[in-house]
């Protein structure tokens, strides 16, 4: 809904007592300087029908339609949010923002009009910008632009006390990022090949997950939080930090080994989701839990010694569960070809607790793990090893009167 602007003093204070503006001041110009907040939402406004002035509090007009900024006041002694809106631009916003700055949820593509001075955080994710100039070289708090169409840092913050965020854009390369960050560090879901250019000193955690990273290289040198490295293309762990002041996540690699991992951590420790045949290389105390789930371990030799929170060793090839860590709070191992019960736990729900070994309910199981998974030569292989290590003996004609299975894998078993 459009509405013009007011232009005589009685409709405008109609306006403000609407909307419980009282301790306000109309101008010569019929602009209104306000001693207080600003709260004005959920309307249906394409424009604000007032000029405001000055505000000495926050000013809030998120999700109300608005499809400029038109009204707005010139200086806010706190925070800007505008919010959830339908703009196109930053026309007419604050030049002084002395509190937070937010425009997330918008249509800009640009950052241009921006304000030239902005007191806590800069807000601008889930738009469209391509670009950070015009931006405050200082930020006293969080600098957040995820969710964007950013492929380059140029024009970000030069300097940052708290958190920054470039998650979800189309960066390459973190150059031009800032080289210290006093808070986290999350520069998730992008196109990054490798961390050049990542900031040195992280007074947080430091987020890389769901990247196409196949080398830890460059990575920060000094972190006071967790390490996230998930979801990328790695085959090794060397570069990472040697100790992990929170979480250290490391899943949904192509690991087959814990080579070069952290030696302390000082919270949770997953490496699920790789092609680990081995826990070689895993820290001897884990804080929290320890989860290698969906790996291809055939036994929990060289686990952590202590695992004070929950030991996940589901979906693997284990066919006991020796080498458990001495001290674990509980345990989850289901999907895994068990027959043989640890004396301090029973075989959970989902695993075959056998007294003898059944060779046809074994490969069944087997099987049906890897439904849906086209066979390679290292599953083969997997299977073979499996089996080895069971103490059964398998030969091709068992296989090929059982299951129809291709004829390299049979050839394979031989």
């Amino acid at each position: 809904m459009k509405y013009n602007k007011y232009t005589n003093e009685d409709d405008i204070i109609n306006w403000l007592d609407e909307n419980h503006i009282t301790a306000y001041i109309i101008n010569d110009d019929l602009s209104i300087d306000i001693e207080g907040s600003v709260y004005y939402q959920n309307k249906s406004y394409e424009e604000l029908p007032v000029q405001f002035g000055t505000v000495s509090g926050h000013f809030t007009i998120h999700y109300s339609d608005l499809a400029t900024l038109k009204g707005c006041p010139i200086e806010v002694g706190g925070d800007f949010d505008c919010e959830g809106n339908e703009l196109i631009s930053l026309e007419f916003c604050p030049s002084i923002v002395k509190g937070g700055f937010n425009c997330r949820c918008n249509a800009l593509s640009s950052l241009k009009h921006c304000p030239v001075e902005i007191g806590t955080f800069f807000d601008c994710s889930q738009n469209l910008v391509e670009s950070l100039k015009y931006i405050p070289d200082l930020i006293n708090e969080y600098f957040d632009c995820s969710w964007n169409k950013l492929t380059s840092l140029k024009y970000c913050p030069t300097q940052l006390k708290g958190e920054f965020n470039c998650m979800g854009n189309k960066l390459k390369s973190l150059k031009y990022s800032p080289m210290e960050i006093g808070g986290n560090f999350i520069c998730a879901g992008n196109r990054l090949q490798n961390l050049r250019y990542c900031p040195q000193s992280i007074n947080g955690n430091f987020v890389c997950y769901n990247n196409e990273l196949r080398s830890l290289e460059y990575s920060p040198a000094s972190i006071a939080g967790g390490f996230s490295c998930a979801d990328n293309l790695l085959e090794s762990l060397k570069y990472s930090p040697s100790i992990v002041n929170g979480d250290f996540d490391c899943s949904g690699n192509k690991l087959v080994s814990l080579e070069f991992c952290p030696e302390k951590i000082e919270g949770i420790l997953d490496c699920s989701k790789n092609l680990l045949t081995s826990l070689k290389y895993s820290p001897n105390h884990i804080d929290y839990y320890f989860d290698c789930s969906y790996n291809e371990l055939i036994s929990l030799e060289f686990s952590p010694e202590i695992v004070e929170g929950t030991f996940v060793c589901s979906h693997n090839f284990l066919i006991n569960l020796e080498y458990l860590p001495e001290m674990v709070d509980k345990l989850i191992s289901d999907n895994n070809f068990l027959f043989s019960n640890h004396p301090k736990f029973l075989v959970n729900e989902g695993n075959p607790a056998y007294d003898t070994v059944d060779l046809p309910t074994i490969i069944d199981n087997f099987v049906d793990k890897l439904s849906g998974v086209e066979y390679n030569k290292t599953r083969y292989f997997r299977l073979i090893n499996f089996l080895e290590n069971s103490k059964v003996k398998i030969y091709a004609d068992i296989l090929d009167t059982y299951y129809d299975l291709p004829e390299n894998f049979i050839k394979l078993s031989r």
